[in-house]
């Protein structure tokens, strides 16, 4: 299994360390995994920037992903 590879809902290992607010597996992700992870989008269209953004309970996840350059414009399925 890689950095990349996704599960049968097509979340990568970085959604699911967003998912769970995990500030240390997000930036062991960032540093390792390629660019185009951040724009991998999971079976509902959404990135890991998406999941942080609803599941904040802090900013900080969130603007880790901006930093690293999560793309702002890209819409999920739910618009």
């Amino acid at each position: 299994m890689s950095l990349t590879t996704a599960d049968n809902q097509g979340s990568t290992p970085i959604h699911w360390a967003v998912f769970q607010q995990s500030e240390i597996a997000v930036l062991y992700l960032l540093a390792w995994a390629p660019p185009s992870l951040l724009t991998a989008v999971d079976k509902d269209g959404q990135m890991a920037l998406h999941i942080a953004v609803r599941k904040a309970e802090s900013t900080r996840v969130v603007r880790l992903l901006l930093s690293r350059g999560s793309p702002t414009d890209i819409v999920n399925l739910a618009g």
